[in-house]
C-alpha cells in the first residue's frame, strides 16, 4: 500500500462516484474527521455512492517563497468579487492580503482573465522603488534619462 487505510480519522478528499466517463462526479470537498461521519454529513450529495481518497495538506512556510514575478489570482464566486469592477476588486485584495503583514513586495493590478487580479512581486525594496518612481516619469523625461 502506498497510502495508509488503517485508520478511518483523517484528512480526506471526498467525491461522488459517477458514471464511468467520470461527467458525473462532482468533488465534494476535503474533509477533517471520520469517514462514517463525513459520509452522513455528506449522503444528500450522495449520486451513487462517496469515493473517499486520503488528503494531504501542504503548508507554505512564506519564507521559502521567493515572491519575484507575477501570478493571475480569483475567489471563487463565493467570494463576491466576480460582481465587482477591476477597480473595487484591486482594492479588496490590497485589504485581504495586506492585513497579512508581510515583509515581501507585492503589487496588485487588474487580472486579465474573468474576475481575477494579477499579483506582482519584486526582489527587492529597491526594484519596487525603481518601478514606481519610473512610472511616475513621461516618456520624454526617460528618453532624457537614457531609459528609453
Amino acid at each position: 500500500m502506498i497510502k495508509n487505510y488503517n485508520s478511518s480519522y483523517g484528512l480526506w478528499k471526498v467525491t461522488t462516484e459517477g458514471d464511468c466517463e467520470g461527467k458525473t462526479t462532482k468533488n465534494l470537498g476535503i474533509y477533517e474527521g471520520n469517514i462514517s461521519d463525513i459520509a452522513f454529513y455528506l449522503k444528500d450529495k450522495c449520486e451513487y455512492s462517496l469515493r473517499f481518497s486520503q488528503a494531504k495538506a501542504t503548508k507554505i512556510d512564506s519564507g521559502d517563497v521567493i515572491h519575484y514575478g507575477n501570478v493571475n489570482i480569483s475567489l471563487d464566486i463565493d467570494s463576491g468579487t466576480w460582481n465587482m469592477n477591476p477597480e473595487d476588486r484591486v482594492n479588496y485584495f490590497n485589504v485581504l492580503l495586506y492585513t497579512e503583514n508581510r515583509e515581501h513586495i507585492i503589487t496588485i493590478e487588474p487580472g486579465q482573465y474573468y474576475a481575477s487580479v494579477k499579483l506582482i512581486g519584486y526582489d527587492s525594496h529597491e526594484e519596487y522603488v525603481r518601478k514606481t518612481a519610473l512610472e511616475k516619469l513621461t516618456n520624454e523625461e526617460k528618453e532624457v534619462l537614457g531609459l528609453l
